[in-house]
């Protein structure tokens, strides 16, 4: 610890918030109390299908990793509980999960005593704790009936002394709560099973709980100090954290940089943050439009010829003609130049579309041509003989009337799989551009080292995909033309083979760059 006159260090959090570090607790009657924790918004659980660590631990066997996107857990006592958890005071919990197993309970536990018991299929859940008020006698609460199986988010949040409990965006319960921290946070099975996809918790979390920099290391990008004007950029630099992940930033002909995104942990609209100095300051987060449904995190806009904004994103159902059980649907908005307001959700894509990064506006005619990675029924088990695609092929979507209708290509990409592995993904996130002569160039995702490709010289027909020369460890690829016609195109070209069974295929490590001046055909970088 520093003595009394040293100074004081500094540590950086995200958003550009600074706590500051006392010295010995002796000296906390005379020096200025800490700065109080700000809230925080943390994700405990998310992305089980691609092994994302979740930060949890298990009182008895441990919760497994399904394809489906969750973690699946069941039986008494089998918890699944935060490592982290916020403290007394104002937070908000929020979990995206499914009960399969009709009429039996389970558990959100929140805190010592405090629980939210579910009953899969019922209409009527049970409030426990001192947390709602309930310590002697449980609260019972209507809630919409959920089928079993069904996926549904349920929120819990307390501000002052209200708490309030959400089902599916919905409010089931509004009443004055008791200031008890809601630790340990999790859930229990019970005598059900419980299908977890998502947890965040928001609040004032306990010091050291969050990384002291953005990536929780003082190497790299971390050592160099946001610049004071666009001159002094040399290298990548952290000026922020992002909202979340897989936004998508337009730039605007004014000169205006926009970040559009998923707002999390609602999920139920997009953000727009924007930039007017090249990216080195950015807005606080305001709703572009709200939406019908909640999303997941991919988002796509572009600023049409006309100056036109068109937004493509994905909205969980439920049903057939996904992947198992599962629907991220393909919608599309549009703000027309000098307009205020969005036009209404319209659905381009059925099924279920993974992440979201071919979206594009051919120059010589304003089409706008969609490619995207679709599941296929049927294929979500390697076939028993024969060739195995995976469980995904590229399909591509074209609008003539900006976005009024759209039809589908009558051409299906696809890729074969080489080789076992834990990922069947096939081929999936397509990246586009638009070539000098016209042509739009596909690169495809894949697991085996490469990316593919393929060109069409107007949207409707696609060859089949061939080998392109550039590395890929099961990552898609990103295309940008620049101002002066040049062309930038990021991979991720890791070749950590240690463990050739591991998702992505060698890791996302290190993001790679190459620069084409003469439309693809030579390449640096």
């Amino acid at each position: 610890m520093r003595s009394a006159q040293h100074s004081v260090p500094a540590i950086e959090l995200g958003w550009g918030r600074r706590w500051r570090l006392l010295g010995v607790l002796a000296l906390s009657a005379v020096l200025p109390a800490a700065e109080p924790a700000q809230p925080t918004t943390l994700t405990l659980v998310a992305n089980a299908e691609n092994l994302t660590e979740p930060r949890v631990r298990y009182t008895g066997r441990a919760w497994t990793a399904e394809d489906g996107g969750f973690l699946a857990g069941t039986g008494r006592g089998q918890r699944l509980v935060a490592t982290v958890a916020p403290g007394a005071g104002d937070f908000r919990v929020d979990a995206e999960l499914s009960l399969p197993r009709a009429g039996r309970e389970s558990t959100l536990i929140l805190g010592a005593g405090s629980e939210l018991v579910m009953v899969s299929g019922g209409p009527v859940w049970r409030l426990k704790g001192r947390l709602f008020r309930a310590a002697e006698a449980a609260v019972e609460v209507a809630v919409p009936v959920i089928p079993p199986g069904k996926s549904f988010s349920v929120g819990v949040e307390r501000t002052g002394d209200e708490v309030v409990v959400r089902v599916n965006g919905a409010v089931v319960h509004r009443a004055p709560g008791g200031a008890v921290a809601p630790s340990p946070l999790g859930l229990d099975p019970e005598d059900g099973a419980v299908q977890l996809r998502t947890l965040s918790a928001t609040g004032r979390f306990p010091a050291g709980t969050g990384p002291a920099k953005p990536f929780g290391n003082v190497f790299g990008l971390q050592l160099r100090p946001p610049p004071a004007t666009l001159a002094a950029v040399h290298a990548p630099v952290i000026v922020r954290a992002a909202p979340t992940n897989e936004p998508s930033l337009v730039a605007r002909r004014d000169g205006t940089l926009e970040l559009y995104s998923v707002t999390k942990p609602a999920s139920d609209s997009i953000n727009v943050i924007r930039s007017r100095d090249g990216g080195l300051t950015w807005s606080a987060p305001e709703t572009a439009f709200t939406l019908p449904g909640r999303a997941y995190y991919a988002v796509m806009v572009l600023e049409a010829a006309d100056g036109a904004l068109h937004a493509v994103f994905h909205l969980l159902g439920e049903g057939p003609g996904g992947y198992r059980g599962r629907l991220y649907e393909v919608h599309q908005v549009k703000r027309p130049a000098g307009a205020a307001a969005w036009t209404a959700p319209r659905r381009v894509v059925p099924g279920y579309v993974g992440s979201l990064n071919g979206f594009i506006q051919r120059s010589r005619d304003g089409r706008l041509v969609l490619a995207v990675g679709r599941a296929v029924p049927g294929r979500e088990a390697p076939p028993l003989s024969g060739p195995d695609r995976g469980w995904n092929d590229t399909f591509v979507y074209l609008s003539d009337d900006q976005g009024s209708t759209w039809r589908q290509s009558p051409d299906v990409l696809s890729l074969e799989l080489a080789t076992p592995n834990v990922t069947r993904y096939g081929a999936i996130e397509p990246a586009l551009l638009e070539l000098r002569d016209g042509r739009m160039w596909m690169l495809v995702r894949d697991r085996g080292g490469r990316l593919w490709q393929t060109s069409s010289s107007d949207g409707e027909h696609w060859p089949a995909l061939t080998r392109s020369p550039f590395i890929s460890s099961d990552s898609p690829a990103d295309l940008l033309r620049l101002r002066d016609g040049r062309i930038i195109l990021l991979t991720n070209a890791c070749q950590n083979w240690s463990h050739p069974r591991s998702y992505a295929m060698g890791g996302r490590e290190v993001l790679h760059a190459a620069i084409s001046a003469d439309d693809g055909r030579t390449w640096r970088g």
